[in-house]
């Protein structure tokens, strides 16, 4: 048995806003609003979704004011069941429906075509295929876990990088950029006059770093740095001007995750906290696995994180 991942750039999510309505009604109602938002055919599509829950704020409050608080919110209470009562009445007496706040719905949409692809593989492999998920989702188990606060989940592959903003434990906006780390390994090649390899290795050596001897290598890679970030930075702004809600911190994954300097570079590019993410957090292992665990921490979030489904 095996349950597999789809990448960002197979599939498309968004959040998408409807009014309250009974959960039996939701299997009619999301895909006539689904149609809207999902760039292709729905006949072409598989949809699924998932009822986004609001965040519960923490509140600490003194012990010596709890007796004052706890009297004050009876009197607030008492205000608003009044308030409320007088509402539903005039409601009531006008016909209307009283006002409730809209269900927020995170959307998943992808190609039948990509579903049967998967299922074609898993026939000729053998294997009997559990299900399927979207990367994203993956990573978000094993790397975040029950962590609620908002995340810029930044996955630096060999062949693209995937820009991931994470609320509540919902990733709300995904982007896939066409430019990674073999991008930058190809551009050492041609600018250092090196073979690939050699490249690879200096990159690994050398990274983010900002010193004399990685400044020839850091203005060979600046233009395609430049434009990861410039990307990933439109995504914060839109996600910034849209719900008027600041991001935590950037978690790093992937192979460039293992650069070094990357921490430094990602936290004065964003203007946030950057740390590299570790897959195995929630895995208990041998002391004498360290060494390794560390290396390969950030390029396992989707395996972990699918091998976690079953048991999470």
């Amino acid at each position: 048995d095996v349950t597999m991942s789809i990448p960002i750039f197979s599939s498309f999510s968004t959040v998408i806003e409807i009014p309250p309505i009974p959960e039996k009604e939701l299997e009619r109602a999301i895909p006539f609003e689904a149609r809207q938002y999902v760039p292709i055919p729905l006949a072409e599509v598989v949809l699924d979704w998932t009822i986004m829950k609001a965040k519960e704020e923490p509140k600490v409050e003194k012990p010596k004011e709890k007796e004052k608080k706890d009297e004050e919110k009876k009197a607030e209470e008492a205000k608003a069941e009044e308030k409320k009562a007088a509402e539903k009445k005039e409601e009531e007496e006008r016909g209307r429906e009283i006002k409730s706040p809209r269900l927020q719905i995170l959307l998943t949409a992808v190609p039948k075509e990509v579903i049967t692809k998967y299922n074609r593989i898993t026939k000729l492999a053998g294997l009997n295929l559990r299900g399927l998920e979207v990367e994203t989702a993956a990573s978000v188990r094993s790397i975040l876990g029950n962590d609620k606060s908002t995340v810029l989940l930044m996955d630096f592959g060999a062949r693209s990088t995937n820009i991931n903003v994470i609320y509540n434990g919902y990733p709300v906006m995904s982007h896939s950029i066409d430019t990674a780390g073999f991008d930058l390994t190809k551009v050492l090649s041609q600018g250092m006059g090196v073979s690939l390899r050699r490249a690879e290795d200096l990159k690994k050596e050398r990274g983010l770093k900002a010193g004399l001897a990685e400044a020839e290598m850091i203005s060979i890679m600046t233009p395609l740095v430049d434009k990861i970030f410039t990307e990933t930075e439109r995504i914060v702004n839109i996600y910034v001007r849209r719900t008027g809600k600041r991001l935590d911190r950037v978690v790093i994954l992937g192979g460039g995750a293992l650069l070094p300097g990357v921490e430094e570079y990602v936290s004065l590019r964003l203007g946030l906290p950057a740390v590299t993410g570790n897959s195995f957090a929630r895995v208990i292992y041998p002391p004498i696995l360290e060494p390794m665990i560390k290396e390969i921490g950030p390029m396992f979030s989707v395996a972990m994180g699918l091998g976690m489904r079953e048991i999470v």
